[in-house]
Protein backbone atom coordinates (compact mmCIF):
# COMPACT_ATOMS: atom_id res chain seq x y z
CA UNK A 1 0.00 0.00 0.00
CA UNK A 2 2.70 2.57 0.80
CA UNK A 3 4.17 1.96 -2.50
CA UNK A 4 1.44 2.52 -4.18
CA UNK A 5 0.98 5.57 -2.91
CA UNK A 6 4.57 6.88 -3.73
CA UNK A 7 3.49 5.64 -6.89
CA UNK A 8 0.63 8.05 -7.33
CA UNK A 9 2.17 11.28 -5.54
CA UNK A 10 5.28 10.52 -7.77
CA UNK A 11 3.45 10.53 -11.01
CA UNK A 12 1.17 13.47 -9.56
CA UNK A 13 4.44 15.47 -8.51
CA UNK A 14 5.85 15.30 -11.97
CA UNK A 15 2.38 16.49 -13.45
CA UNK A 16 2.57 19.60 -11.48
CA UNK A 17 5.91 19.95 -12.45
CA UNK A 18 5.45 19.97 -15.81
CA UNK A 19 2.12 22.33 -15.74
CA UNK A 20 4.56 24.52 -13.34
CA UNK A 21 7.31 24.71 -16.32
CA UNK A 22 5.31 24.72 -19.34
CA UNK A 23 3.21 27.82 -17.33
CA UNK A 24 6.15 29.79 -17.15
CA UNK A 25 7.55 29.93 -20.71
CA UNK A 26 5.39 32.73 -21.82
CA UNK A 27 7.63 34.63 -19.01
CA UNK A 28 10.74 34.09 -20.08
CA UNK A 29 12.53 37.45 -22.13
CA UNK A 30 9.38 39.45 -21.97
CA UNK A 31 10.74 42.18 -23.56
CA UNK A 32 11.02 39.94 -26.70
CA UNK A 33 7.72 40.73 -27.69
CA UNK A 34 6.30 42.29 -30.86
CA UNK A 35 4.75 45.50 -30.69
CA UNK A 36 3.48 46.42 -34.25
CA UNK A 37 0.54 47.71 -36.14
CA UNK A 38 -2.28 46.93 -34.20
CA UNK A 39 -0.61 46.77 -30.57
CA UNK A 40 0.20 50.17 -29.99
CA UNK A 41 -3.45 51.25 -31.72
CA UNK A 42 -4.65 49.59 -28.79
CA UNK A 43 -2.40 50.70 -26.27
CA UNK A 44 -2.77 54.57 -27.40
CA UNK A 45 -6.38 53.99 -27.24
CA UNK A 46 -6.29 52.64 -23.47
CA UNK A 47 -3.95 55.49 -22.79
CA UNK A 48 -5.86 58.06 -24.37
CA UNK A 49 -9.13 56.38 -22.97
CA UNK A 50 -7.87 56.66 -19.05
CA UNK A 51 -6.24 60.48 -19.58
CA UNK A 52 -10.40 61.25 -19.52
CA UNK A 53 -11.24 58.66 -17.06
CA UNK A 54 -13.80 56.74 -19.04
CA UNK A 55 -13.41 53.37 -20.44
CA UNK A 56 -13.36 53.05 -23.90
CA UNK A 57 -16.11 52.57 -26.39
CA UNK A 58 -14.65 50.49 -28.60
CA UNK A 59 -11.85 48.57 -29.99
CA UNK A 60 -9.73 48.44 -32.53
CA UNK A 61 -11.60 48.98 -36.80
CA UNK A 62 -11.62 45.70 -38.76
CA UNK A 63 -10.32 44.65 -42.12
CA UNK A 64 -13.80 45.46 -43.49
CA UNK A 65 -14.79 48.81 -41.13
CA UNK A 66 -16.67 46.74 -38.35
CA UNK A 67 -15.52 48.09 -35.01
CA UNK A 68 -14.72 45.43 -32.63
CA UNK A 69 -15.82 45.06 -28.84
CA UNK A 70 -13.81 47.37 -25.99
CA UNK A 71 -12.92 44.46 -23.84
CA UNK A 72 -8.88 43.97 -24.89
CA UNK A 73 -8.85 47.78 -24.52
CA UNK A 74 -10.22 47.60 -21.41
CA UNK A 75 -7.72 45.25 -20.20
CA UNK A 76 -4.66 47.19 -21.62
CA UNK A 77 -6.05 50.23 -19.65
CA UNK A 78 -5.71 48.15 -16.25
CA UNK A 79 -2.61 47.22 -17.45
CA UNK A 80 -1.04 50.76 -18.00
CA UNK A 81 -2.48 52.45 -15.00
CA UNK A 82 -0.38 49.48 -13.05
CA UNK A 83 2.81 49.94 -14.70
CA UNK A 84 4.58 51.87 -17.82
CA UNK A 85 7.04 49.19 -17.91
CA UNK A 86 6.69 47.48 -21.50
CA UNK A 87 8.29 44.35 -20.47
CA UNK A 88 5.98 44.30 -17.13
CA UNK A 89 2.85 44.83 -19.72
CA UNK A 90 3.78 41.24 -21.30
CA UNK A 91 4.27 39.36 -18.18
CA UNK A 92 0.97 40.73 -17.08
CA UNK A 93 -0.85 39.69 -20.25
CA UNK A 94 1.02 36.32 -20.70
CA UNK A 95 0.65 35.34 -17.41
CA UNK A 96 -3.08 36.24 -17.69
CA UNK A 97 -3.57 34.44 -21.04
CA UNK A 98 -1.77 31.27 -19.38
CA UNK A 99 -3.36 30.84 -16.11
CA UNK A 100 -7.11 31.35 -17.91
CA UNK A 101 -5.90 28.85 -20.83
CA UNK A 102 -4.87 26.34 -18.33
CA UNK A 103 -7.81 26.56 -16.40
CA UNK A 104 -10.31 26.06 -19.30
CA UNK A 105 -8.28 23.14 -20.08
CA UNK A 106 -8.18 21.64 -17.03
CA UNK A 107 -12.09 22.11 -16.68
CA UNK A 108 -12.38 20.59 -20.00
CA UNK A 109 -10.22 17.51 -18.99
CA UNK A 110 -12.22 17.17 -15.45
CA UNK A 111 -15.43 16.89 -17.62
CA UNK A 112 -14.35 14.45 -20.15
CA UNK A 113 -11.40 12.11 -18.51
CA UNK A 114 -9.49 12.69 -21.04
CA UNK A 115 -5.90 11.92 -21.34
CA UNK A 116 -4.59 14.64 -19.20
CA UNK A 117 -0.99 14.35 -19.77
CA UNK A 118 -1.82 15.75 -23.76
CA UNK A 119 -2.32 19.37 -21.47
CA UNK A 120 1.03 20.06 -21.09
CA UNK A 121 1.83 19.20 -24.42
CA UNK A 122 -0.89 22.00 -25.97
CA UNK A 123 0.95 24.46 -23.62
CA UNK A 124 4.32 23.99 -25.77
CA UNK A 125 2.55 25.17 -29.04
CA UNK A 126 4.53 27.68 -30.55
CA UNK A 127 1.79 29.65 -31.71
CA UNK A 128 0.15 29.52 -28.22
CA UNK A 129 3.43 30.75 -26.73
CA UNK A 130 3.42 33.54 -29.44
CA UNK A 131 -0.37 34.86 -28.87
CA UNK A 132 -0.06 34.46 -25.01
CA UNK A 133 2.63 37.11 -24.91
CA UNK A 134 1.12 39.22 -28.20
CA UNK A 135 -0.09 42.34 -26.98
CA UNK A 136 -3.38 42.17 -29.06
CA UNK A 137 -7.24 41.78 -28.82
CA UNK A 138 -7.78 39.22 -31.05
CA UNK A 139 -5.90 37.02 -28.86
CA UNK A 140 -7.70 37.21 -26.04
CA UNK A 141 -10.64 34.29 -27.78
CA UNK A 142 -7.88 31.80 -26.68
CA UNK A 143 -8.59 32.16 -23.08
CA UNK A 144 -12.37 32.85 -23.27
CA UNK A 145 -12.86 30.55 -25.56
CA UNK A 146 -11.10 27.49 -23.14
CA UNK A 147 -13.10 28.59 -20.35
CA UNK A 148 -16.46 29.10 -21.63
CA UNK A 149 -15.98 25.84 -22.85
CA UNK A 150 -13.88 24.12 -19.85
CA UNK A 151 -17.11 25.45 -17.73
CA UNK A 152 -20.01 24.09 -19.65
CA UNK A 153 -18.88 20.64 -20.06
CA UNK A 154 -18.25 20.31 -16.27
CA UNK A 155 -21.16 21.53 -15.94
CA UNK A 156 -22.86 18.84 -18.16
CA UNK A 157 -20.59 16.52 -15.97
CA UNK A 158 -22.12 17.71 -12.91
CA UNK A 159 -25.59 17.73 -14.16
CA UNK A 160 -24.67 14.07 -15.27
CA UNK A 161 -23.97 12.94 -11.86
CA UNK A 162 -27.25 14.57 -10.63
CA UNK A 163 -24.67 17.05 -8.64
CA UNK A 164 -27.05 20.10 -9.27
CA UNK A 165 -25.75 21.87 -6.52
CA UNK A 166 -24.66 25.20 -5.86
CA UNK A 167 -21.01 24.47 -7.50
CA UNK A 168 -23.19 23.22 -10.35
CA UNK A 169 -25.38 26.77 -10.94
CA UNK A 170 -22.10 28.44 -10.49
CA UNK A 171 -20.16 26.68 -12.99
CA UNK A 172 -22.96 27.07 -15.51
CA UNK A 173 -23.18 30.70 -15.28
CA UNK A 174 -19.74 30.96 -15.67
CA UNK A 175 -20.10 29.57 -18.81
CA UNK A 176 -23.13 31.55 -19.93
CA UNK A 177 -20.97 34.51 -18.88
CA UNK A 178 -17.87 33.67 -20.96
CA UNK A 179 -19.59 32.84 -23.69
CA UNK A 180 -21.47 35.94 -24.22
CA UNK A 181 -18.27 37.83 -23.84
CA UNK A 182 -16.59 35.99 -26.49
CA UNK A 183 -18.01 37.69 -29.78
CA UNK A 184 -17.08 40.90 -27.59
CA UNK A 185 -13.84 40.72 -27.91
CA UNK A 186 -13.66 39.85 -31.69
CA UNK A 187 -15.98 38.02 -34.29
CA UNK A 188 -14.40 35.22 -34.84
CA UNK A 189 -15.74 34.00 -31.86
CA UNK A 190 -19.79 33.28 -33.60
CA UNK A 191 -19.45 30.11 -34.31
CA UNK A 192 -18.32 28.63 -31.12
CA UNK A 193 -20.58 31.07 -29.37
CA UNK A 194 -23.59 30.13 -31.70
CA UNK A 195 -23.39 26.20 -31.00
CA UNK A 196 -22.46 27.28 -27.20
CA UNK A 197 -25.62 28.71 -27.14
CA UNK A 198 -27.70 26.70 -28.77
CA UNK A 199 -26.97 23.31 -26.90
CA UNK A 200 -27.56 25.23 -23.31
CA UNK A 201 -31.15 26.28 -24.87
CA UNK A 202 -32.15 22.91 -26.28
CA UNK A 203 -30.71 20.81 -24.00
CA UNK A 204 -30.34 22.52 -20.37
CA UNK A 205 -33.76 24.76 -20.87
CA UNK A 206 -35.04 23.61 -18.04
CA UNK A 207 -32.36 24.49 -15.74
CA UNK A 208 -32.00 27.84 -17.16
CA UNK A 209 -35.89 28.56 -16.33
CA UNK A 210 -34.64 28.10 -13.10
CA UNK A 211 -31.74 30.10 -13.40
CA UNK A 212 -33.40 32.99 -15.47
CA UNK A 213 -33.40 35.45 -13.12
CA UNK A 214 -29.62 35.34 -12.92
CA UNK A 215 -29.10 34.92 -16.64
CA UNK A 216 -31.22 38.01 -17.10
CA UNK A 217 -28.62 39.94 -15.21
CA UNK A 218 -25.68 38.40 -17.05
CA UNK A 219 -27.60 39.14 -20.40
CA UNK A 220 -28.44 43.11 -18.84
CA UNK A 221 -24.39 43.31 -17.50
CA UNK A 222 -23.16 42.46 -21.09
CA UNK A 223 -25.23 44.74 -22.76
CA UNK A 224 -25.55 47.46 -20.63
CA UNK A 225 -21.57 47.70 -20.93
CA UNK A 226 -21.37 47.67 -24.10
CA UNK A 227 -24.10 49.68 -24.87
CA UNK A 228 -22.37 52.54 -26.39
CA UNK A 229 -20.27 50.02 -28.49
CA UNK A 230 -23.39 48.70 -29.62
CA UNK A 231 -24.22 51.97 -30.71
CA UNK A 232 -21.26 52.81 -32.88
CA UNK A 233 -21.49 49.54 -34.05
CA UNK A 234 -24.79 49.29 -35.71
CA UNK A 235 -23.43 53.06 -37.39
CA UNK A 236 -20.61 51.28 -39.10
CA UNK A 237 -22.58 48.72 -40.44
CA UNK A 238 -23.14 51.30 -42.92
CA UNK A 239 -19.62 52.00 -44.21
CA UNK A 240 -18.28 48.46 -44.78
CA UNK A 241 -15.95 47.73 -47.64
CA UNK A 242 -14.60 44.27 -49.37
CA UNK A 243 -11.62 42.75 -47.34
CA UNK A 244 -9.09 43.98 -49.55
CA UNK A 245 -6.10 41.87 -48.51
CA UNK A 246 -8.83 38.36 -49.66
CA UNK A 247 -8.08 37.51 -53.66
CA UNK A 248 -11.38 36.46 -55.49
CA UNK A 249 -9.35 33.84 -57.27
CA UNK A 250 -9.13 32.28 -53.73
CA UNK A 251 -12.64 31.40 -52.98
CA UNK A 252 -11.85 27.86 -52.39
CA UNK A 253 -9.34 28.48 -50.00
CA UNK A 254 -11.90 29.60 -47.24
CA UNK A 255 -13.97 26.58 -47.65
CA UNK A 256 -10.69 24.17 -46.68
CA UNK A 257 -9.15 26.29 -44.48
CA UNK A 258 -10.61 25.16 -41.44
CA UNK A 259 -9.81 21.78 -42.21
CA UNK A 260 -6.14 23.07 -41.85
CA UNK A 261 -6.24 23.86 -37.87
CA UNK A 262 -4.18 21.67 -36.75
CA UNK A 263 -0.93 23.87 -37.60
CA UNK A 264 -1.89 26.01 -34.17
CA UNK A 265 -0.28 22.63 -32.85
CA UNK A 266 2.50 22.23 -34.67
CA UNK A 267 5.72 23.99 -35.82
CA UNK A 268 4.08 24.60 -39.30
CA UNK A 269 4.76 27.89 -41.28
CA UNK A 270 6.15 29.97 -38.30
CA UNK A 271 8.01 31.86 -41.27
CA UNK A 272 4.87 33.99 -41.52
CA UNK A 273 5.76 35.90 -37.94
CA UNK A 274 9.35 36.10 -38.33
CA UNK A 275 10.24 35.84 -42.52
CA UNK A 276 11.92 34.05 -44.53
CA UNK A 277 14.79 31.93 -43.74
CA UNK A 278 14.60 33.33 -40.08
CA UNK A 279 13.97 29.50 -38.96
CA UNK A 280 16.87 26.61 -38.81
CA UNK A 281 17.75 24.96 -42.12
CA UNK A 282 19.15 21.80 -40.95
CA UNK A 283 18.28 18.18 -40.71
CA UNK A 284 17.46 18.44 -37.30
CA UNK A 285 14.98 21.05 -36.89
CA UNK A 286 13.40 20.07 -39.97
CA UNK A 287 12.55 16.70 -39.30
CA UNK A 288 11.62 18.38 -35.79
CA UNK A 289 8.76 20.13 -37.68
CA UNK A 290 7.71 17.51 -39.98
CA UNK A 291 7.03 15.22 -36.50
CA UNK A 292 5.26 18.39 -35.37
CA UNK A 293 2.74 17.58 -38.15
CA UNK A 294 1.37 15.27 -36.53
CA UNK A 295 -1.20 17.18 -34.99
CA UNK A 296 -2.83 17.77 -38.42
CA UNK A 297 -3.78 13.77 -38.37
CA UNK A 298 -4.77 14.11 -35.07
CA UNK A 299 -7.12 16.80 -35.60
CA UNK A 300 -8.62 15.18 -38.64
CA UNK A 301 -8.81 11.59 -35.69
CA UNK A 302 -10.40 13.66 -33.19
CA UNK A 303 -13.45 15.05 -36.01
CA UNK A 304 -13.82 11.28 -37.08
CA UNK A 305 -14.13 9.83 -33.27
CA UNK A 306 -16.62 13.07 -32.75
CA UNK A 307 -18.69 12.18 -35.44
CA UNK A 308 -18.76 8.70 -34.56
CA UNK A 309 -20.03 9.33 -31.54
CA UNK A 310 -22.60 12.01 -32.58
CA UNK A 311 -23.82 9.37 -35.04
CA UNK A 312 -23.61 6.30 -32.80
CA UNK A 313 -25.39 8.16 -29.60
CA UNK A 314 -27.88 11.04 -31.43
CA UNK A 315 -28.28 10.48 -35.24
CA UNK A 316 -28.59 6.25 -34.81
CA UNK A 317 -28.93 5.53 -31.30
CA UNK A 318 -29.45 1.87 -29.98
CA UNK A 319 -32.89 2.32 -28.88
CA UNK A 320 -32.12 -1.71 -27.30
CA UNK A 321 -29.42 -0.03 -24.96
CA UNK A 322 -31.80 3.09 -23.23
CA UNK A 323 -28.43 4.58 -23.26
CA UNK A 324 -28.40 8.42 -22.16
CA UNK A 325 -26.18 10.52 -23.91
CA UNK A 326 -23.11 11.15 -22.48
CA UNK A 327 -21.30 14.09 -21.96
CA UNK A 328 -18.00 13.23 -24.93
CA UNK A 329 -20.89 13.08 -27.00
CA UNK A 330 -22.37 16.49 -26.38
CA UNK A 331 -18.84 18.35 -26.59
CA UNK A 332 -18.41 16.37 -29.93
CA UNK A 333 -21.61 17.66 -31.07
CA UNK A 334 -21.14 21.25 -29.84
CA UNK A 335 -17.35 20.72 -31.50
CA UNK A 336 -19.08 19.17 -35.15
CA UNK A 337 -21.33 22.62 -35.02
CA UNK A 338 -18.97 25.29 -34.33
CA UNK A 339 -16.60 23.36 -37.12
CA UNK A 340 -19.09 23.33 -39.77
CA UNK A 341 -20.29 27.29 -38.92
CA UNK A 342 -16.27 28.06 -39.44
CA UNK A 343 -16.52 26.73 -42.61
CA UNK A 344 -19.46 28.28 -43.91
CA UNK A 345 -17.45 31.90 -42.48
CA UNK A 346 -14.70 30.79 -43.61
CA UNK A 347 -16.00 30.06 -47.43
CA UNK A 348 -18.65 32.76 -47.73
CA UNK A 349 -16.37 35.25 -45.91
CA UNK A 350 -13.25 34.03 -48.50
CA UNK A 351 -11.05 34.19 -45.17
CA UNK A 352 -7.95 32.14 -45.29
CA UNK A 353 -4.24 32.24 -44.72
CA UNK A 354 -3.63 33.95 -41.40
CA UNK A 355 -3.11 31.80 -38.46
CA UNK A 356 -5.35 34.27 -36.05
CA UNK A 357 -8.38 33.05 -38.29
CA UNK A 358 -7.78 30.00 -36.03
CA UNK A 359 -8.24 31.59 -33.16
CA UNK A 360 -11.66 31.63 -32.35
CA UNK A 361 -12.11 28.08 -32.95
CA UNK A 362 -8.59 27.13 -31.18
CA UNK A 363 -10.23 25.04 -28.17
CA UNK A 364 -12.44 23.01 -30.73
CA UNK A 365 -9.17 22.16 -32.43
CA UNK A 366 -7.04 21.30 -29.27
CA UNK A 367 -10.52 19.32 -28.08
CA UNK A 368 -10.26 16.80 -32.13
CA UNK A 369 -6.55 16.56 -31.31
CA UNK A 370 -7.15 15.53 -27.71
CA UNK A 371 -9.66 13.27 -28.91
CA UNK A 372 -7.90 11.50 -31.40
CA UNK A 373 -4.73 11.11 -28.72
CA UNK A 374 -6.84 9.62 -25.97
CA UNK A 375 -7.38 7.12 -28.36
CA UNK A 376 -3.67 6.81 -29.70
CA UNK A 377 -2.16 6.39 -26.37
CA UNK A 378 -3.86 3.19 -26.24
CA UNK A 379 -2.37 1.62 -29.68
CA UNK A 380 0.92 0.03 -29.92
CA UNK A 381 3.67 2.49 -29.58
CA UNK A 382 0.45 5.04 -29.14
CA UNK A 383 2.52 6.98 -26.23
CA UNK A 384 5.83 6.78 -27.58
CA UNK A 385 4.21 8.73 -30.65
CA UNK A 386 2.44 11.31 -28.61
CA UNK A 387 5.41 11.75 -26.55
CA UNK A 388 7.94 11.94 -29.66
CA UNK A 389 5.52 14.39 -30.74
CA UNK A 390 5.15 16.40 -27.91
CA UNK A 391 8.75 16.60 -27.66
CA UNK A 392 9.51 17.95 -31.68
CA UNK A 393 7.17 20.77 -30.33
CA UNK A 394 8.74 21.67 -27.16
CA UNK A 395 12.11 21.37 -28.94
CA UNK A 396 10.95 23.86 -31.46
CA UNK A 397 9.78 26.50 -29.46
CA UNK A 398 12.96 26.52 -27.27
CA UNK A 399 14.20 26.82 -30.55
CA UNK A 400 12.24 29.97 -31.77
CA UNK A 401 12.27 31.39 -28.03
CA UNK A 402 16.69 31.55 -27.99
CA UNK A 403 16.56 32.78 -31.78
CA UNK A 404 14.08 35.67 -31.10
CA UNK A 405 16.30 36.55 -28.37
CA UNK A 406 19.24 36.62 -30.09
CA UNK A 407 18.12 38.42 -32.85
CA UNK A 408 16.04 40.71 -31.12
CA UNK A 409 12.45 39.59 -32.91
CA UNK A 410 12.89 39.32 -37.04
CA UNK A 411 12.67 41.52 -39.98
CA UNK A 412 9.40 42.39 -39.73
CA UNK A 413 9.55 43.28 -36.35
CA UNK A 414 11.29 44.53 -33.38
CA UNK A 415 10.94 43.62 -29.87
CA UNK A 416 9.52 45.88 -27.54
CA UNK A 417 12.49 46.15 -25.04
CA UNK A 418 14.50 47.48 -28.75
CA UNK A 419 11.71 50.05 -29.43
CA UNK A 420 11.50 51.18 -25.87
CA UNK A 421 15.35 52.14 -26.30
CA UNK A 422 14.84 53.77 -29.68
CA UNK A 423 11.49 55.87 -27.79
CA UNK A 424 13.55 56.66 -25.07
CA UNK A 425 16.42 58.12 -27.48
CA UNK A 426 13.42 60.22 -29.26
CA UNK A 427 12.76 61.60 -26.12
CA UNK A 428 8.80 62.47 -25.19
CA UNK A 429 7.84 64.98 -27.58
CA UNK A 430 7.55 64.89 -31.21
CA UNK A 431 9.81 65.41 -33.83
CA UNK A 432 10.16 66.33 -37.83
CA UNK A 433 13.80 65.73 -37.78
CA UNK A 434 13.64 62.10 -37.86
CA UNK A 435 14.42 60.15 -41.14
CA UNK A 436 13.08 56.73 -40.37
CA UNK A 437 14.57 53.42 -42.83
CA UNK A 438 12.67 50.52 -41.28
CA UNK A 439 9.50 50.30 -43.04
CA UNK A 440 7.17 49.18 -40.25
CA UNK A 441 8.48 51.80 -38.20
CA UNK A 442 7.53 54.58 -40.21
CA UNK A 443 4.02 53.45 -41.32
CA UNK A 444 3.00 51.92 -37.26
CA UNK A 445 2.47 54.10 -35.00
CA UNK A 446 4.77 51.74 -32.50
CA UNK A 447 7.25 54.46 -31.48
CA UNK A 448 4.63 56.99 -30.93
CA UNK A 449 2.74 55.17 -28.36
CA UNK A 450 5.86 54.35 -26.38
CA UNK A 451 6.71 57.88 -26.23
CA UNK A 452 3.66 59.03 -25.14
CA UNK A 453 3.06 55.92 -22.54
CA UNK A 454 6.89 55.42 -20.97
CA UNK A 455 9.41 57.91 -21.93
CA UNK A 456 8.65 60.55 -19.13
CA UNK A 457 11.66 62.79 -19.89
CA UNK A 458 14.18 63.79 -22.54
CA UNK A 459 17.08 62.70 -20.58
CA UNK A 460 18.16 60.04 -23.62
CA UNK A 461 17.10 62.26 -25.86
CA UNK A 462 19.29 62.70 -29.41
CA UNK A 463 19.14 66.20 -30.35
CA UNK A 464 19.71 66.95 -33.73
CA UNK A 465 18.09 65.01 -37.13
CA UNK A 466 18.54 61.61 -36.46
CA UNK A 467 18.15 58.13 -38.43
CA UNK A 468 16.57 55.03 -37.20
CA UNK A 469 17.38 52.02 -39.45
CA UNK A 470 17.95 48.38 -38.93
CA UNK A 471 21.37 47.72 -36.63
CA UNK A 472 23.06 44.64 -38.75
CA UNK A 473 22.57 43.50 -42.38
CA UNK A 474 21.73 39.98 -41.38
CA UNK A 475 18.09 39.74 -42.86
CA UNK A 476 17.28 37.63 -39.93
CA UNK A 477 17.58 39.84 -37.21
CA UNK A 478 15.17 42.83 -36.27
CA UNK A 479 17.42 44.86 -34.00
CA UNK A 480 16.92 48.37 -34.64
CA UNK A 481 19.60 51.40 -33.49
CA UNK A 482 18.99 55.31 -33.64
CA UNK A 483 22.03 57.59 -34.12
CA UNK A 484 22.53 61.12 -35.47
CA UNK A 485 21.63 61.51 -38.68
CA UNK A 486 25.37 63.60 -39.50
CA UNK A 487 24.36 64.02 -43.68
CA UNK A 488 21.36 65.98 -42.49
Amino acid sequence: MKRQFFIINWRSSLYFAAMFIVACIPLVFPGDAPFVNDEPQLFIGAFQANMTHRLAIHGLTGSIGLLYGPLPTWFYQLVISITTVPENWVLLRAGFMTVMIISGLVFLQRGTGLWKWFLPIVMVSPYLWYYSRHLWDNSFLLPFSSLALGFYVFSLKLQKEGKNTTAFYLILLLAIATTLILPFIHFMAIPLTLALLLHMTLYLRKVLYKLLIPTIALLLIVFYLHASYLEILIVSLKNLHPNVSVSPSGWWQGWIFPFLGGRMLSGAQLSYFFGRDWLPDNFVFIILTYISYIAYIMVFGGIYRAGYFVWKQIIFPDKSRNKAIDVQTHLALIALISFVLQIIVGGVSHAFFHPHYYNGMWIIYVYFAWLAVDRIIFMKWGKLTVFVYGISLATILCVVIILAHQRHGGRRWATIENQLEIARKLGNQPRTDVNCKVGYLSKYPSLNALQIICVKDNRERINGPVVIEYATKDRRSGLVRIKSDVKR
